[in-house]
């Protein structure tokens, strides 16, 4: 799959391009500041060709994982989220976070810390379609998402521990059931 940005990470069932591509991300990862293309080609191994299959630029590398983790995200809201109730719905963000934590919290460390406020902003229409919030209140729906990615903020200074999974689903769930008493002066 090529997708936007020149990022080609998810090419299924080729095993070695996926390989590949998750030792430019491991030395990615362990870079600081000195991303250069010369240093991250020579501490994976590949040649700059190899690289400019995987990516358009040196620079977009931030970037190209953002729009990965959203992608995914996006389609994975798509493909499960279909028929679920918002606990479902909420567990399953969850649980798609701990499978992709690695690159989420290399990209909230390496420069956005706001990738889980993009994802919680992805699931407003579920929050709207399950009654916890009327459309037009957009001023409360943005406090709400600061409050999830707060819990969620917490959690991952836990390394997105799973045996916290069940506690922060609960914690959410709070938040969203309670938006209204908590929340509902903001409205007007």
């Amino acid at each position: 799959m090529i997708e936007r940005s020149g990022l080609v990470f998810d090419k299924s069932g080729d095993r070695r391009f996926c390989g590949t591509e998750e030792v430019i991300f491991d030395v990615f990862a362990k870079l600081d500041d000195g991303i250069s293309l010369e240093v991250v080609v020579k501490k994976a191994g590949i040649s700059s060709s190899t690289f400019y299959r995987h990516h358009k630029s040196i620079n977009g590398l931030l970037h190209d994982y953002e729009e990965m983790i959203m992608e995914r995200f996006r389609r994975f809201v798509k493909a499960d989220y279909n028929g679920v109730d918002f606990r479902q719905t909420v567990h399953l963000m969850l649980i798609f976070i701990v499978i992709n934590k690695k690159v989420i919290e290399v990209i909230a460390i390496k420069d956005n810390y706001l990738i889980i406020y993009y994802m919680v902003r992805v699931l407003k229409n579920r929050i709207v379609l399950s009654g916890y919030l009327t459309e037009k209140n957009d001023r409360v729906f943005d406090i709400y998402v600061c409050e999830v990615c707060g819990v969620i903020k917490g959690w991952q200074e836990d390394g997105f521990s799973e045996h916290l999974l069940m506690r922060i689903e609960e914690d959410i769930m709070y938040l969203t059931l309670t938006i209204n008493d908590r929340l509902g002066k903001l409205m007007y």
